[in-house]
């Protein structure tokens, strides 16, 4: 570890000059390794050809050492019925690690809105269901022992500078692009102990721990939502967008419950319901699951592994960096592909195995290139974004300092440095109706 002299010119990690499309999005699992993309994400960009990986030197490569599988989550002691919202108790008194207006989800299945909260308490209000209530069963959601988890600040489009319009959609299936926000405050504490890097030009980069968690926590929002069963809200404001399970379950593909070990039978027996829905057109199936799904799976169907490796294809476009396990069964090409973010306990919850819910789920995805207007084709699967680039958004605001702790002149009103993320992504799975999801649908 070198600390840089006042009179060394500092650049942060940001300050990139011609910053190209995805580098703080690619960002962040190479800041922190255990904070990864969700391994679709990382297909897509591959196979959309224009939003490729970015590769950071590893003069950039920032260690931050934070505990194993740190996300806001706690364990209610007690709930109650407070009008039509839900007050709830923790067992940790001092929790309150989940900021108000935050997306929180039920058990049951039901998702709240945090409105007010406190050391070791919260007040939730009502905000959607993936089953089409529109108000709390007080009888089945938030139970003292449940495991509340956060799902990010819900975002709305109303506080920013310019106006944007949900226009009318037409009545078939929908999905919105939805806004991921994150924010933090720099002081003058913050830079006492701070972090240099000499990069291989020479020059020093620093990153003050808060932002960097920021920009990680944002992730994990992301990730979190696109793999519970959120429903899409399409709202003007506050949207939300369908997650990958929700656009399985409601947008016509296949929805199969898996809530203990996958075996040979039940795997024939999921291969065959799969194939006989509609949207089914080529024999080539990726799988992205988690760690206990790929073990069950890799002893049920061990014989009929072809290949294994980080080269390869999926809907006849090259993919790399990824480990794939190919294997041909009852005329399926099967690619199974490890996704980690799936074992994380904190973001959804210890099932009675021991693991994360997730764990022993997968989705299932057609790979043929997909039909659109105008004769073209689009991949299985696509992200969308809102702006001028394909990738999170970071801006500065000065209040008594600058973002290296510099005084200034001119600044706002607040002590401090305020750093700023917005995020407008979906995940869209080109054709649901070719989709499979095996897993709990909460």
């Amino acid at each position: 570890m070198s600390y840089a002299q006042n009179d060394v010119l500092t650049n942060t990690v940001f300050d990139s000059i011609g910053i190209l499309e995805k580098e703080v999005e690619n960002l962040i699992p190479l800041l922190s390794p255990q904070y990864q993309r969700p391994a679709l994400s990382v297909c897509i960009d591959q196979m959309e050809g224009g939003t490729r990986k970015i590769v950071k030197s590893k003069s950039r490569l920032i260690n931050i050492y934070r505990q194993e599988n740190d996300y806001p989550a706690g364990t209610i002691s007690a709930s109650s019925q407070t009008g039509s919202n839900i007050s709830i108790q923790f067992t940790n008194g001092q929790f309150a690690e989940i900021p108000e207006q935050h997306m929180v989800f039920a058990e049951s299945g039901a998702i709240g809105k945090v409105e007010q909260k406190g050391e070791g308490y919260m007040l939730v209000s009502f905000y959607s269901n993936p089953s089409g209530a529109t108000s709390f069963n007080f009888s089945t959601d938030f139970l003292a022992g449940e495991q509340v988890t956060d799902g990010g600040m819900i975002g709305n489009l109303a506080v920013r500078k310019e106006d944007e319009t949900i226009f009318s959609l037409p009545d078939n299936t929908q999905n919105i692009i939805p806004t991921y926000s994150a924010d933090t405050f720099l002081h003058k504490e913050d830079f006492i102990n701070t972090t240099y890097l000499k990069d291989a030009t020479g020059g020093y980069h620093y990153a003050v721990n808060k932002d960097v968690q920021t920009l990680e926590r944002l992730m994990q929002q992301y990730c979190v939502r696109t793999y519970k069963n959120v429903p899409a809200v399409l709202s003007g404001n506050q949207p939300v967008a369908a997650s990958l399970v929700n656009q399985i379950v409601t947008m016509g593909g296949t929805y199969r419950p898996l809530n203990s070990q996958l075996t040979y039978g039940e795997l024939k027996a999921t291969i065959r319901e799969y194939t006989s829905k509609g949207g089914f057109t080529t024999n080539e199936v990726v799988v992205f699951a988690g760690s206990q799904y790929v073990a069950d799976f890799q002893e049920a169907l061990e014989s009929f592994v072809t290949t294994a490796g980080v080269n390869n294809t999926l809907g006849g476009q090259k993919v790399e960096g990824i480990n794939i396990m190919q294997y041909n069964f009852q005329n399926l090409n099967i690619k199974l592909i490890h996704d980690p973010i799936l074992d994380n306990k904190l973001m959804f919850g210890t099932g009675s195995d021991g693991f994360s819910k997730r764990s022993r789920s997968a989705i299932w995805m057609n790979t043929a290139p997909v039909k659109v207007e105008g004769g073209g084709t689009m991949p299985f699967a696509v992200s969308y974004y809102v702006g001028e680039n394909a990738d999170i958004h970071r801006w500065v605001k000065n209040g008594s300092i600058d973002e290296k702790g510099r005084r200034v002149k001119e600044g706002n009103e607040f002590i401090g440095c305020k750093i700023m993320y917005e995020w407008d992504k979906l995940e869209q799975i080109s054709n649901p109706r070719g989709a499979l999801f095996h897993g709990s649908a909460q």
